[in-house]
């Protein structure tokens, strides 16, 4: 049975924003096996509509809505046996830069320094800051927890990248008000020499309906900031 993942994700479920990508992965491929991706109207890995084929995935941009895809291996020394992954689904929730402003608080840690270079005056001598130096090798995850304001109910978290090229968060993991976020392991090289004005950033949204009777969610927003300079 092969195991894939969503996102860096091995979550059964993830939530994405409306518009953003969702890469689908084989863990530890083998060379011999054939992958085919499908997509299904329901939570099953049977009777699926074929999508692709490939150690990898990414299918057109996702509007809101949910989504399910499985993956089929095929040994190419046994054709006649297929061994099917699990479902994993996919919850596009609409951007929320487009929802009306929620009421609630985020805490967690939301600004790291790798100091790695920027030994100048604007970011400060290199020794003064080791301190407070992080290292995403070591410590990959961060826990993040929004506290509301009332009775908000359907409280899902979401996040984006706001660099196409550099990516900060590689995927999340919720648990009620709670959300573990784990950082890809490269950003000590790929923040190196950033200053406060360029550093790579990335918001990490809570989306909720605000109370009891209510139709619209609203969000609240906390954006993450990884640089070279000190922390300010």
């Amino acid at each position: 049975m092969p195991s894939i993942t969503a996102n860096g994700s091995t979550d059964a479920t993830i939530t994405v924003v409306d518009g953003s990508a969702v890469n689908f992965a084989v863990v530890s491929p083998q060379a011999d096996v054939t992958y085919q991706w499908f997509a299904n109207t329901s939570p099953s890995n049977i009777d699926g509509e074929s999508k692709g084929t490939g150690n990898s995935y990414i299918p057109p941009a996702l509007t809101v809505g949910t989504y399910y895809y499985y993956c089929v291996a095929t040994s190419g020394s046994c054709p006649s046996f297929n061994a099917l992954s699990g479902v994993i689904t996919v919850t596009v929730i609409p951007n929320p830069v487009t929802l009306p402003a929620g009421n609630g608080t985020f805490s967690g840690k939301t600004c790291f320094d790798v100091v790695q270079t920027n030994d100048d005056l604007e970011c400060g001598l290199k020794v003064d800051r080791n301190s407070k130096k992080y290292s995403f090798l070591e410590t990959p995850t961060q826990l993040y927890t929004f506290t509301p304001i009332g009775t908000p109910t359907d409280l899902i978290f979401a996040h984006k990248n706001l660099d196409d090229v550099h990516l900060v968060i590689k995927s999340i993991s919720q648990n009620e008000n709670e959300v573990t976020v784990t950082f890809y392991p490269t950003l000590n090289v790929d923040a190196a020499g950033l200053s406060r004005t360029n550093a790579l950033k990335a918001e990490l949204y809570a989306v909720f309906m605000p109370g009891s009777g209510d139709t619209v969610s609203a969000t609240e927003t906390q954006v993450l900031t990884i640089r070279g300079s000190p922390i300010m």
